[in-house]
């Protein structure tokens, strides 16, 4: 067989050069396909997550208090509600209570949040829903708005406590539970249509059951669900 020329040789070894440079450039853009496809999915999942979190009721400004006033749930509650107002400040929130109510203290603490939180432009609406109980019913008479579900009761009571100890030590937790209960007072009759004298006649020795038109009457509630 006769040898190739040199410009077959040439022409040949042009044709593998181009073919080889096809091979090359078909392989990046089969991985830049596939990087935006990787994109592509991770966009209609991020997409998809601020979908979620538009529709979780944190977005919303809306958090819950549905069981004991204690360190454990308040604390949550406000670390909650710290985290949300760095991305949302001024915005309104609303706060969902059902509750037996629990530790004085406790509830006192986030009764000061929510004051910081007003004072920070926050409005603050609290909702009592189904039983919004002792400590339950104090904080929600935090509200600039209170409301109430239609089925929903409010109790007021006196501060209780247990004391123990020496006459000393039980004299001395009793002067604690009176101002405790002083601080209690100021808060329930801030906006309600009864005075502190009134509430502690009412509250004697008893609880003070109210159902949402009764709690309306009393001016504890500015709207009923």
């Amino acid at each position: 067989m006769a040898a190739k020329s040199l410009a077959t040789r040439v022409s040949e070894a042009e044709i593998r050069k181009l073919e080889a440079e096809t091979a090359y450039y078909e392989a990046d853009l089969a991985k830049t396909a596939a990087e935006t496809r990787v994109y592509e999915t991770q966009v209609v999942a991020q997409e998809r997550e601020n979908n979620a979190y538009k529709n979780h009721p944190l977005a919303r400004g809306e958090f819950h208090l549905f069981a004991d006033v204690d360190d454990d749930s308040v604390h949550e509650l406000i670390l909650q509600m710290d985290t949300w107002k760095q991305k949302h400040p001024g915005e309104p929130i609303t706060l969902y209570i059902d509750s037996p109510g629990g530790i004085v203290m406790s509830g006192h603490s986030l009764c000061d949040y929510l004051d910081i939180l007003k004072r920070e432009g926050h409005h603050i609406t609290t909702v009592g829903i189904g039983l919004i109980a002792s400590m339950g019913a104090v904080i929600h008479q935090m509200g600039d708005t209170r409301k109430m579900t239609k089925r929903s009761w409010l109790m007021i009571h006196e501060v209780q406590g247990v004391a123990a100890g020496s006459l000393t030590e039980q004299k001395d937790e009793i002067k604690l539970n009176d101002r405790l209960q002083a601080q209690a007072l100021d808060i329930l009759a801030a906006k309600s249509g009864a005075s502190k004298t009134q509430i502690k006649k009412r509250w004697v020795r008893k609880d003070w059951w109210m159902d949402a038109p009764e709690a309306m009457k009393e001016k504890f509630v500015d709207e009923i669900l």
